[in-house]
């Protein structure tokens, strides 16, 4: 049963034009809230636009630079001067790369970082108050890579990792005010982050993706995200073998790599000093 009723409030998005952010647009209007879309894609915005608005939805979009905190904070201002406020943060905004440690720019590192980890601490500044005087909630979308170590992926791991570790001890210091954390560690989901992947030299990753075993659409992650903060959970595993990882991770720690390393191999074998 559903502790949070989302009824008439007002749920702020980021990453909302495409994947997982576009598809909890529409599942949380459907529930009668009123969506603050931020994407840097202004294409996607308005065609989500229309498509809220012809199901009777209401939704304020603004073009937004996860990346930069001076337009994060904008953005923010701008959503609560036309919304009134905000009771959810959805930090959902990200970028991942496929590309071993030294065969990556640092520049690309840095790019996965502020879009990842420093995009959802911008927004997450700039809506605290509103949150907290509204007794609100936070959602942060990490990854399976944000507890376990994940191949070719050391910039976005750190990120998420990140990610969880800041609002796991935010969640501690806002409990006493009434708002939730959720955080959401997805694994396989089909959302085209896979294709948006950036290579070492800040290039569109060029081996595609496979994931291995069932995958979820973006359709089935935003229903059970949505379930997951109806009822105020505070740790959401998503998909079809996020909780095996999990424990195979924390239990078998040397397994996993051995196992992580083998599906994953292929994304690199063309990188120098990859056998």
């Amino acid at each position: 049963m559903h502790k949070r009723d989302f009824n008439g409030r007002v749920v702020l998005v980021t990453g909302a034009a495409s994947g997982i952010g576009r598809l909890l647009c529409l599942r949380f209007a459907r529930a009668g809230a009123r969506i603050a879309a931020l994407d840097i894609d202004e294409e996607g915005m308005r065609s989500l636009k229309r498509e809220i608005e012809a199901g009777g939805g209401g939704v304020f979009t603004c073009r937004c630079d996860i990346s930069d905190n001076q337009q994060c904070r904008q953005s923010v201002e701008l959503v609560i001067g036309n919304c009134g406020g905000i009771d959810l943060l959805i930090n959902n905004a990200g970028l991942s790369h496929r590309s071993l440690f030294d065969q990556t720019r640092v520049e690309v590192l840095e790019k996965i970082l502020r879009i990842n980890l420093l995009g959802a601490v911008y927004c997450t500044s700039a809506a605290i108050e509103s949150l907290i005087k509204r007794r609100g909630m936070i959602v942060g979308i990490s990854s399976v890579a944000g507890f376990a170590p994940l191949l070719g992926r050391t910039g976005y791991s750190a990120a998420k990792h990140g990610l969880a570790g800041f609002l796991k001890t935010l969640r501690t210091e806002l409990k006493p005010r009434g708002v939730k954390v959720l955080l959401v560690y997805p694994t396989h989901v089909q959302t085209g982050a896979g294709k948006n992947a950036l290579g070492g030299d800040g290039m569109p990753a060029t081996r595609e993706w496979h994931p291995a075993g069932r995958v979820l659409t973006a359709e089935q992650a935003a229903d059970r995200i949505y379930d997951a903060a109806g009822k105020e959970k505070r740790t959401l595993l998503l998909g079809g073998n996020a909780r095996l990882v999990y424990l195979i991770n924390m239990f078998l720690p040397r397994l996993y790599e051995r196992l992580m390393v083998r599906a994953n191999r292929h994304l690199l074998e063309d990188d120098a000093g990859w056998p």
